[in-house]
């Protein structure tokens, strides 16, 4: 498959792989009682232990996947010595092996945007974020070709509600967005008490997620500054709405394209997808 794959995605989304397998028992695969809920986020617990197990896993792969392609190589330079004259060797390695990639190995990660709704709010947020958007790509940074972000927004939540949008003309906001990219604070997720605050004056789609695409800027200028030092490129792997009757999927790609551009030229993002 060398000849045909040229990215692998070794895991998609792995935090939360582990918590709605080992923390809520939602997903298959476990059935954790009180004392490993209770005990999950501890440093020991089944949260940071599954994330370990899964950066080794990652590591392992990406090891294996890099070797591979060079035993592959190896292979065919063998195989052209045997059915090939030499007349044909070096032309045939030439244009064969060059054709063939370097294979790219990351993960594909998930990050949301969230901010707290009242004062007391604010640990929650930040115990969240501490635990889901940085530590476990710290952990397999050095084994990254690209680092693949999924962004929607907001996590889902249990009310719905559609804004009718109003259609966005390219020409009115392309200059503009970029300045308002940084001071916006609309639709952002609003973390109440244990759970979510539904705010009247936010955007939601039909699956509960908050619309929020200066988010995606946001993160990209967090993920940027974070692991500049990688000089690995950025790939956006899920981005969409859940929009059965269409009203905001076309402005929802549009403004979500729009932050994509604005954080290019806020940083030049090395080949932001």
């Amino acid at each position: 498959m060398y000849d045909l794959v040229d990215s692998w995605v070794t895991f998609n989304e792995p935090h939360i792989f582990t918590m709605l397998t080992y923390m809520c028992g939602s997903w298959p695969g476990n059935n954790p009682d009180f004392l490993e809920i209770a005990t999950s986020t501890l440093p020991m617990g089944v949260f940071h232990r599954a994330l370990h197990w899964m950066a080794v896993a990652h590591s392992k792969a990406y090891d294996y996947i890099h070797g591979k392609m060079l035993v592959f190589l190896l292979f065919l330079k063998k195989k052209s010595y045997e059915f090939l004259s030499l007349a044909h060797l070096n032309s045939f390695q030439l244009l064969f092996c060059s054709s063939l990639k370097k294979p790219l190995v990351g993960v594909a990660h998930h990050v949301s945007f969230m901010r707290p709704y009242g004062l007391f709010d604010i640990g929650a947020v930040t115990i969240s974020n501490s635990l889901t958007i940085f530590p476990y790509i710290d952990s397999i940074c050095e084994k990254l070709d690209f680092i693949g972000i999924n962004y929607y927004g907001q996590v889902r939540e249990l009310k719905v509600k559609i804004a009718i949008r109003s259609q966005i003309l390219i020409n009115n906001i392309a200059f503009s967005r970029i300045s308002m990219l940084e001071s916006d604070s609309r639709n952002q997720e609003a973390v109440c008490g244990a759970g979510l605050k539904l705010v009247e004056t936010d955007e939601y789609s039909e699956s509960g997620r908050g619309v929020y695409p200066d988010g995606l800027y946001r993160v990209l200028l967090m993920f940027h500054e974070r692991y500049k030092h990688l000089k690995v490129p950025f790939i956006v792997t899920e981005n969409g709405v859940s929009d059965e009757t269409d009203v905001i999927r076309r402005p929802y790609l549009i403004e979500h394209l729009l932050a994509l551009y604005a954080a290019m030229l806020k940083v030049f993002v090395p080949e932001t997808l």
